[in-house]
């Protein structure tokens, strides 16, 4: 019986994939109408595509210029809370996002039996699109006051991939249940927003509070884990990272299956 729904949903998960891969340029397309779908009448169009995700970043240089946040852990002040910052909007964009996207769109892709797996990969895609824009600012930054090593923006890049499907296998999950239960959906921003001070983003939490207890938030982990991967080249407490990215990878797959299993009763709630 345990091999049949073991096999059961491998089966699920496989077409979700195969849907994916058989919408995967309508994915990209709605990514870029999606992204310019506010400024489309306006007269700077494809220049507000750019600004506005850079936008929260200016704020924190400008409070860091105005030496409001302090250096930790051996990283310039600046770079500390741009690097964090734009960490915090990429995981919670990957969380968030499937249920912006799921509860907007999901009504159209149902009655166009379109499949709600390329909507979340299009929320998904647009997250990653505006990370790599922020990451320009980020380089820039870091061009001036201290440069990153070598080996730390390769370790970055494979440490953000690994921990973002945390988030996004979260988001799936989360979506399908705030299509039946809007409340989730509300507690989750509510959640999300406090859960920005407790992250590391801005500052190191008090020494006073155990390690364990700050990255007991996977916010908090994911944050510090890549930032330092970043900044020197060294990934600590390895044995946690895998244990994180092996949760994702599964919360992931679980959330694809979720939602494949989920969508023809989704409709009605859409």
């Amino acid at each position: 019986m345990a091999k049949t729904r073991v096999m059961s949903s491998l089966q699920v998960i496989a077409a979700q994939l195969a849907k994916l891969w058989a919408y995967r340029w309508q994915i990209w397309v709605d990514i870029t109408k999606d992204m310019i779908a506010d400024s489309s009448e306006t007269a700077g169009r494809f220049l507000w595509v750019i600004v506005l995700p850079l936008v929260p970043l200016g704020v924190y240089i400008f409070l860091a210029k105005l030496r409001v946040f302090a250096g930790s852990d051996h990283i310039d002040g600046m770079v500390y809370v741009v690097v964090g910052a734009t960490l915090w909007y990429h995981y919670t964009a990957l969380f968030l996002g499937p249920m912006s996207a799921i509860v907007g769109k999901g009504k159209v892709a149902a009655q166009s039996r379109y499949p709600l797996a390329a909507v979340v990969a299009t929320a998904a895609g647009q997250a990653w699109v505006e990370f790599f824009m922020r990451l320009v600012v980020c380089a820039v930054v870091m061009g001036f006051l201290q440069w990153p090593a070598p080996l730390g923006v390769v370790l970055f890049f494979a440490v953000a991939l690994a921990l973002s499907l945390v988030f996004l296998g979260a988001g799936i999950i989360l979506a399908v249940f705030t299509v039946a239960f809007k409340d989730v959906g509300k507690l989750a921003s509510i959640a999300v927003q406090y859960l920005f001070f407790l992250s590391n983003v801005l500052f190191p939490l008090p020494a006073v509070i155990p390690q364990w207890a700050v990255w007991s938030n996977p916010f908090a982990f994911s944050i510090d884990t890549a930032r330092w991967a970043l900044m020197f080249g060294e990934v600590p407490h390895l044995p946690l990272l895998l244990g994180f990215s092996f949760a994702g990878l599964l919360l992931t797959l679980k959330g694809l299956h979720f939602l494949g299993v989920a969508e023809p009763r989704l409709a009605g709630h859409l």
